[in-house]
Order: C-alpha cells, then structure tokens, then sequence
C-alpha cells in the first residue's frame, strides 16, 4: 500500500499540472474528484483542500457509466438500457425513409 504523505499530493497536483502544459488541455481542480479508499477523512479532508477539489465515494458516474455499483442488480442496468433505448428511438427515426417510420411504428 502506498504510504499517505503530502509528497504524493504535491506530486499528483504537477502530474496534473504537467499534464496541462503538455496537452493544452485544463484540469479543471473545482470539478474533479478525489475517491480515497481506506483513508482516514480528516487526511482526506486535508489533501482536498490542497487540490481544490471535492471528495466523492466509490459510487459515482463516469461519462454516464455507474463505477463502484453492483452490476448484478437490476436497477444498476435500468437507467443505462433507458439512456440507450431513447438514443436508439431517436435514432431510427432520423435515418429511416417515410415508410420504414411507418412501419418501425
């Protein structure tokens, strides 16, 4: 296990920093989120507020995906098969001709 020190903290925040002069790209600090596991939370808390950033837990969504759920159940799936299934309708509609619509009805 690696060993919680401000060295890792400071090291992830330039890894990041790095990350953005390299890429372009910014990292935005206010809406990321930092998943501890086996962390004391006054620690956690801390090392929050050195990156400027929110504490989450291990259930969360990612790009619209559930992490950290149990894929078993039923309503872990539920809200994916709707968001596909909407997608799906709008979809076939748009590349259908007038009468596959008709009959896709």
């Amino acid at each position: 296990m690696e060993e919680k020190s401000w060295g890792n903290i400071r090291t992830l925040k330039a890894n990041l920093i790095h990350f953005e002069i390299i890429f372009g790209l910014k990292v935005n600090f206010p809406k990321s989120l930092l998943v501890a596991v086996n962390m004391a939370v006054f620690w956690l808390v801390e090392a929050v507020v050195m990156l400027n950033c929110k504490i989450s837990h291990i259930d969360f969504v990612y790009l619209g995906l559930p992490i950290g759920w149990d894929p078993p159940q039923f309503s872990f799936w539920h809200s994916l098969v709707e968001k596909i299934r909407k997608k799906r309708k709008g979809w076939k509609s748009k590349i259908l001709s007038m009468g596959g619509r008709l009959y896709a009805c």
